[in-house]
């Protein structure tokens, strides 16, 4: 039975299972994460997840006739952020792989199985597709990133005939020139990942990577491109933290100053005895002084002048329960004409105008109406600077 390698596999339902969970328990909590976001600058992330070999790459179907036996693996990625978009980061992963291989893709049978051992380090960039399409945000609960370098791939292993069971190919196993006599090759990486906001330093991320290394374990004849396939599918927990140390100012203590009082000594001076000196006696005029009479000017009181409020006609133009600016009438209405406010009875009502008699008024309302295009207009009666109502009405202010 063949498999694809876009086919969801258990681990992988389990994965989206407990991505949604988790997706709802942060969108329950959303509100306490939106706060001023501190700059974390570095991160590391501990992981785990399955492995899958697709075998040797073909470019009329990659991983033709090839069952991809899922196995597992573990690693660390320390990462550093360059900008709000790109990062920087070093990965440490390793595990186990197996695959197998019944038919070529040319129909021939193969029999071939595969197993290995691998540590595999890389240093990739990450760019966020959502802050480069949406813009940054730094409290943002959801990230779609993608990741794309380098590295070098340890591994040991062997390719056997799944009948007779006879090795067709072994390498590593203290023989190479990698870590622990592993076999070392050069890889390339891209992948596609996901980091949900759980706190403001921990993240939980889901990854898909897909690995490129310059090998051909299982022996496919047609390939076109060198490489062998294998991919990483992972969740793992991201810790954010940064270097830096914030900078705590403390309040001001208000400092009271208090002033020592002094005792205020006072010298007591000797007293001056005086000699009296007797003098002969002054002859003192007894005759009463006479006070000439102060004439006082009494203020001359002018009468208040009497203040003639205007009584007559006004046309009024506007009525609304709640005031309204002078300039915005004028504007609206194109006016020129000074403008007067009575406020009664919760009614604002705006008019303008002074004429003796109805007539001129009535005149000029007519002017007003086609002119100024003012529909609505009437006459009120004015009297003593009192508002005494429409014309034709009586209503009593």
């Amino acid at each position: 039975m063949q498999t694809s390698t876009f086919l969801f596999n258990k681990r992988s339902i389990l994965l989206g299972c407990i991505f949604l969970i988790i997706c709802n328990v942060l969108y329950a909590q959303k509100d306490e994460l939106n706060t001023v976001a501190t700059k974390k600058e570095w991160s590391i992330n501990l992981n785990a997840g399955s492995t899958q070999y697709w075998g040797y790459m073909n470019s009329i179907n990659i991983g033709s006739s090839l069952k991809h036996n899922p196995t597992g693996a573990y690693g660390f990625v320390l990462s550093r952020e360059i900008s709000p978009l790109f990062g920087i980061r070093g990965q440490f992963l390793m595990g186990k792989m197996k695959g197998r291989k019944e038919v070529y893709s040319d129909g021939t049978p193969a029999n071939l199985q595969y197993f290995s051992d691998f540590v595999e380090i890389n240093i990739t960039t990450k760019i966020s597709f959502t802050d480069l399409i949406k813009g940054y945000q730094p409290n943002r609960i959801l990230n779609i990133y993608g990741l794309a370098g380098i590295g070098l791939s340890n591994s040991q292993g062997n390719t056997t005939n799944n009948i007779t069971w006879n090795a067709v190919k072994t390498w590593g196993n203290k023989k190479g020139r990698g870590i622990n006599g592993y076999e070392i090759e050069p890889l390339g990486t891209v992948g596609v990942g996901l980091s949900v906001k759980l706190t403001k330093e921990l993240d939980i991320t889901f990854e898909n990577a897909m690995k490129f290394v310059h090998t051909n374990k299982l022996f496919e004849r047609n390939g076109s491109i060198p490489y062998d396939l294998y991919g990483y599918s992972s969740i793992g927990i991201t810790y954010n933290f940064s270097f830096k140390k914030a900078v705590i100012i403390a309040p001001v203590a208000k400092t009271i100053i208090k002033e020592e009082l002094k005792p205020i000594i006072t010298e007591k001076k000797p007293v001056e005895v005086k000699k009296e000196v007797v003098s002969a006696p002054v002859l003192i005029n007894t005759e009463p002084k006479v006070t000439p009479l102060l004439i006082v000017k009494q203020p001359v009181v002018k009468p208040v002048p009497k203040v003639v409020l205007f009584s007559g006609y006004k046309i009024q133009i506007l009525a609304s329960t709640t005031p309204i600016s002078f300039d915005d009438i004028m504007k609206k209405y194109n006016l020129s004409e000074q403008i007067r406010e009575d406020h009664f009875n919760k009614w604002y009502r705006y008019s303008v105008g002074e004429y003796s008699t109805y007539n001129e008024a009535n005149a000029y309302s007519k002017i007003l109406k086609k002119r100024n295009k003012l529909t609505g207009t009437f006459i009120v009666k004015i009297e003593d600077g009192k508002r005494i109502g429409p014309v034709g009405k009586q209503i009593t202010i």
